[in-house]
């Protein structure tokens, strides 16, 4: 399976090519998936035509966590210094319990810092 994810994160960003993954963890209907590697959390959208890179945020630049129930997302909030856009970068799923699961592997990960 790791290869098969390596393989399509590679097809959207040849970039991605020498990753190191860590976890990962997909959506119920397996239409996107989180990715926890040595260096960026990535949110991919795997389903269909429409594969594309929805986040891509290094590690280093994600301060805290912060669950947005409301808004059925988990806020990234980075550090002043990040350029990796603007903060909250939001990972946005509609099933809670991929939520949790997606922001406990990041917590491990960000503690690992």
């Amino acid at each position: 399976e790791d290869a098969e994810l390596k393989a399509l994160l590679v097809s959207i960003d040849p970039s991605l090519n020498a990753l190191g993954l860590v976890d990962s963890r997909w959506d119920p209907d397996r239409s996107s998936v989180a990715v926890v590697s040595d260096s960026l959390f990535l949110h991919v959208h795997a389903a269909g035509a429409q594969r594309k890179l929805l986040l891509k945020v290094p590690l280093r630049d994600i301060q805290h966590l912060e669950p947005l129930e409301n808004s059925k997302a988990v806020a990234l909030n980075l550090f002043p210094s990040s350029a990796a856009g603007p903060s909250p970068q939001l990972f946005r799923v509609a099933d809670a319990a991929t939520r949790r699961m997606v922001a406990q592997m990041l917590n491990v990960a960000l503690d690992a810092l």
